[in-house]
């Protein structure tokens, strides 16, 4: 497949926690010995209060290149890839879960896709260093119910849309800071799973954080 080199100016963003010092309060030196259960503790609630307060503002203008993030060719491991269909922005996509694997073959079949493709791993959010950066999983171009067509559509697959049955607390944090991260920029972002239904409905950011409090 061929991509065209596009330069497209973006706005940049910068997450912005309110409080001082906010990622570097235990950020440990490399050769430290593991935390006890009381900083480990601390990190967690520390970092459950950077991920609620964290806020996304758009500071300025930079301009990416096409061909930077999508080269012409991609090369990975043959068992990570699956057929795209004519919908992909490659012939194939690199898949990591069954799950994953499961909704991309949805989107071969969505008639109302025009395209999609997987973020690369470059493509990172920067966040606090407690959070840790992300890296999402799909972006998609669809035409909603009627008939408009939707460029943003930015999808994180899980096993569970249900934030408090994630295995890792650090997996529910980064999904709240990416909720407000794309949020800031006009870009429609949520986890489904291979099941959700109305995939492409919006997910307020309201009821994320309300799924990140663990009771």
């Amino acid at each position: 497949m061929v991509l065209g080199a596009v330069s497209q100016p973006r706005r940049r963003l910068k997450p912005a926690w309110r409080g001082r010092g906010e990622h570097r309060l235990f950020d440990p030196p490399a050769n430290r010995r593991p935390a006890p259960a009381r900083e480990r503790h601390g990190r967690a609630i520390l970092s459950d209060h950077i991920a609620d307060r964290l806020e996304c503002v758009v500071t300025g203008d930079v301009a990416l290149l096409a061909e930077e993030f999508f080269p012409k060719e991609v090369r990975f491991a043959q068992r990570e890839l699956v057929e795209a269909g004519t919908r992909g922005l490659y012939d194939k996509v690199q898949r990591d879960s069954g799950v994953e694997d499961t909704f991309i073959a949805r989107l071969r079949d969505d008639d109302r896709i025009l395209l999609f493709f997987k973020f690369p791993p470059k493509f990172v959010v920067h966040l606090p260093r407690l959070i840790g950066n992300y890296n999402p999983d799909l972006g998609i171009v669809r035409r909603d119910d009627g008939g408009v067509l939707t460029l943003h559509l930015v999808r994180k697959t899980k096993g569970t849309t249900d934030l408090s049955r994630l295995q890792f607390p650090h997996e529910k944090r980064k999904i709240v800071c990416a909720t407000k991260y794309f949020g800031a920029a006009a870009v429609d972002y949520r986890v489904v799973t291979d099941e959700t239904v109305r995939w492409w409905d919006s997910k307020p950011i309201e009821a994320v954080q309300e799924e990140l409090r663990v009771e």
